[in-house]
């Protein structure tokens, strides 16, 4: 994905630009009204009432502005009960809910649709032939608010849950990896050669994106090779390169242009980093486990979406890769240790008093120990020996502690 494609992307995922494409809608239809009005046959206007338009005007803009109040202060109601029950990565995905942005645009847009028209009409810039253009325009907005209104009901009822914030990441996992190409489209990293030129970042954050098509274009036109120091969810330091040109040299404009193939911000985001879902999976379950919640459940849930995830994980790390598409720029692995460091660490340290949370962690790290991926059964019986060492010192009744050893035990 290109940088421009990406940043694109995170646009059409706040609640502004959604609202502000919703009003320039509104205010182009309210625009092409009266030229579409003289195309419409004089003997069809006298069937409309003289003020029907009106009265449908009145009662869209009256009723819409305070249904999207509402389901403002709906989101922002269950972005609390989210962040307090699971995490706050979570409840800021919750903020770029697709149901949740259609809605309040869609709502808002009626508004000022229905704003608009009124306007007009108290102005005289409508004739008769505008006026039953009108009329259908607001029937269809109508019937437009309605099918939004019946489908943000039903995503209501599911907001506030837990269980949805552990789907939501979930699902956003499963996106990561859907959009994203083995080695992010490059070719396997070595060692990095000695006299390598480190290219530093000059800001400090998160790795959001790599443009490596950019990478590997600036590549072919300079005559380097480059390779990744860092990849997508890593933070950046000063004292730490981005990446190395192991063939050729850059100079400083070249160097330049090279650092703004990086997305570097403030925080991690799901869509390139993988490993950002298996934290705030981890994070789900870390709450869930703590004395002021005390919900095991929750906890079970998150090891059930972390054992599909990483699944998904070992068949995209399986996935053949066929020819490389960007030759000159290499990349490092994702780390499979790190990936179940990232889930399983937390849930075994705060879950480590629970028998049932244990038995579950064992059993489905057992399951990924089959998964036919490097590194997946090692990092596995890691993470199981770690997690009964933790529960060892725990448990307080022998009959917890001999069920969790016998779910261990087939990590040795």
């Amino acid at each position: 994905m290109q940088a421009w494609l990406f940043k694109l992307a995170q646009t059409t995922r706040r609640l502004g630009p959604r609202v502000g494409l919703q009003t320039a809608l509104s205010m182009l239809a309210v625009a092409a009204t009266p030229l579409l009005g003289r195309y419409v046959p004089s003997d069809w206007t006298g069937r409309l009432g003289e003020n029907a338009v009106d009265s449908v005007l009145t009662l869209l803009a009256s009723a819409m502005l305070p249904v999207a109040t509402f389901s403002m202060a709906t989101i922002v109601a269950a972005h609390t009960a989210v962040l307090g029950n699971a995490s706050p990565r979570a409840a800021a995905l919750l903020m770029q809910d697709k149901s949740a942005l259609r809605a309040v645009s869609v709502f808002l847009g009626a508004f000022v649709y229905s704003l608009l028209a009124l306007i007009g009409l108290a102005t005289g810039q409508f004739g008769a032939g505008a006026r039953l253009v009108l009329f259908l325009l607001t029937l269809f907005v109508v019937a437009w608010v309605i099918v939004r209104l019946v489908t943000w009901v039903d995503a209501i009822t599911r907001m506030v849950r837990v269980r949805d914030a552990v789907r939501r990441v979930e699902s956003e996992f499963e996106l990561a990896l859907k959009d994203r190409e083995p080695l992010l489209g490059g070719a396997p990293a070595g060692p990095v050669p000695l006299g390598a030129q480190p290219v530093p970042p000059t800001s400090i954050g998160y790795v959001q994106m790599i443009d490596v098509d950019a990478l590997q274009s600036l590549a072919e036109r300079h005559g380097l090779v480059l390779q990744l120091a860092l990849l997508p969810g890593a933070f950046t330091r000063l004292s730490q390169p981005l990446m190395h040109v192991v063939e050729g040299e850059a100079d400083e404009d070249v160097v330049a242009k090279l650092r703004k193939s990086f997305v570097i911000e403030q925080r991690r985001d799901f869509r390139q980093d993988p490993r950002f879902g298996l934290v705030v999976l981890g994070e789900i379950a870390s709450r869930a486990l703590s004395p002021g919640i005390n919900d095991p459940g929750t906890a079970i849930d998150a090891v059930g979406a972390a054992v599909r995830a990483l699944s998904h994980l070992g068949e995209d790390c399986r996935r053949s890769r066929g020819e490389v598409r960007c030759g000159r720029v290499r990349v490092p692995q994702l780390p499979i240790d790190d990936a179940f460091e990232d889930v399983f660490r937390p849930i075994a340290r705060d879950g480590r008093a629970f028998v049932e949370v244990q038995i579950a962690l064992q059993h489905g790290l057992e399951e990924l120990a089959r998964v036919p991926a490097e590194g997946f059964a090692d990092a596995a019986r890691r993470q199981s020996r770690q997690a009964l060492a933790r529960a060892e010192q725990a448990l307080t009744l022998q009959d917890d502690l001999t069920e969790v050893r016998a779910a261990a035990r087939w990590s040795g």
